[in-house]
């Protein structure tokens, strides 16, 4: 929820929510954890992130971290709005066992709710490298 009580969340989208229970997943806004039933912290705000098109039809999931803790998965061309507490975070992509790429650092307040960023992966000669950078909001699939 922004400041005048309205959602930034476009109805009907999921959210990828991490509980203190530690379980991982994608809910409706408002649905309680699908493994300990507690219901969703609303005191938070969000990163979009959208994972860009790669032309040479990798279509392998890539693994979300968010400050190092995996925060589940993200498809080719697919949109991930994540809740996390208001404060300072870090983000990173994996794919299997490559964990090359940056990491983008972000913070989120009741006066900032929403960061958005987009994911790509630069083919290397060797080895494939993740990169995650800000973006604005319009540039940004729901």
């Amino acid at each position: 929820m922004n400041g005048n009580g309205m959602s930034i969340v476009p109805a009907g989208k999921k959210i990828r929510y991490k509980c203190s229970c530690g379980h991982v997943d994608d809910l409706k806004q408002g649905q309680p954890c699908k493994k300990c039933r507690q219901p969703q912290d609303e005191n938070r705000g969000f990163f979009k992130l959208y994972r860009m098109g790669n032309a040479l039809g990798v279509m392998a999931p890539f693994t979300i971290y968010i400050d190092g803790e995996k925060c589940g998965k993200i498809g080719n061309k697919q949109t991930c709005w994540i809740s996390l507490p208001y404060g300072s975070h870090a983000i990173s992509i994996a794919a299997g066992f490559n964990k090359r790429g940056n990491e983008l650092l972000f913070s989120l307040s009741p006066d900032h709710p929403l960061e958005c960023g987009k994911v790509h992966m630069r083919v290397g000669a060797i080895m494939n490298s993740y990169i995650v950078e800000s973006a604005p909001n319009e540039s940004v699939p729901d």
